[in-house]
């Protein structure tokens, strides 16, 4: 696959689920900016400016509705794509995600390849800027401050 070099901010609170995440999505080009918490969230989007982020809302720090209120209404944030990562496969509450302004939704654990395909998707529409490529120093930043699931599309099960 050729380079896109996209930016993707991971926003996932599991070391080895976001070593093996980035790793493999570095593998299919990208860059890829690892953030643990929500304040390294913003860190990475005012020093990144990815074209995207995969949040797991599982983080523990703040509750999922209220960080994508947060996102939605923030400036440097509002028009960014986010593909929401979440082990809640309530139909309730990825319909609550949805109305808060995801551009997808993904329910963990999930199958890599499904991963890939709505990243590509989403991408394949946001051309690539200029500008923080010399800031991000290799493909992956590290920045410092259960259940089986259904991975359906959420065309196939009505949302």
């Amino acid at each position: 696959m050729a380079e896109s070099r996209h930016r993707l901010l991971l926003v996932e609170s599991d070391p080895l689920l976001a070593e093996v995440t980035s790793y493999r999505l570095q593998l299919l080009g990208y860059q890829v900016v690892v953030a643990e918490t929500t304040a390294e969230l913003w860190t990475g989007v005012d020093k990144h400016r990815p074209h995207a982020v995969l949040l797991n809302l599982d983080i523990a720090e703040l509750h999922p509705m209220e960080l994508l209120e947060q996102l939605a209404s923030d400036t440097a944030t509002a028009e960014l794509p986010i593909i929401a990562l979440s082990k809640n496969s309530d139909l309730d509450q990825v319909e609550r995600v949805w109305k808060n302004g995801v551009s997808d939704y993904l329910v963990t654990p999930y199958d890599p390849v499904i991963l890939e395909r709505k990243i590509a998707r989403l991408l394949a529409e946001i051309p690539l800027t200029s500008g923080t490529d010399d800031v991000v120093g290799s493909d992956t930043d590290v920045l410092e401050t259960e259940p089986v699931a259904d991975n359906r599309e959420p065309e196939e099960i009505g949302v």
